[in-house]
């Protein structure tokens, strides 16, 4: 099984990163806890991978429990969705 450092670049998508300690999403406007969830990862080994949702979500889990959900994007408000 190849090993080794990798990056992984997410763009135009929903995600979320879980671990034992930190967690966060796109949403995250600090960047101090996007960091230390990311940092949580570091180190931890991909062992499975798993598409959800009909094929627009995955799953990425890790051995020491971390958890990496990427997902469709979510559509922008519209209009009628902001004057409500």
């Amino acid at each position: 099984m190849p090993t080794g450092k990798w990056h992984l670049f997410i763009s135009e998508r929903e995600w979320s990163v879980a671990t034992k300690f930190h967690s966060c999403s796109r949403a995250d406007t600090d960047a101090e806890d996007v960091n230390a969830a990311l940092r949580q990862l570091d180190g931890q080994r991909l062992v499975a991978v798993a598409r959800r949702g009909g094929g627009s979500d995955w799953v990425l889990e890790f051995d020491l429990g971390g958890v990496l959900r990427i997902g469709a994007p979510t559509p922008p408000a519209s209009d009628e969705d902001i004057a409500q």
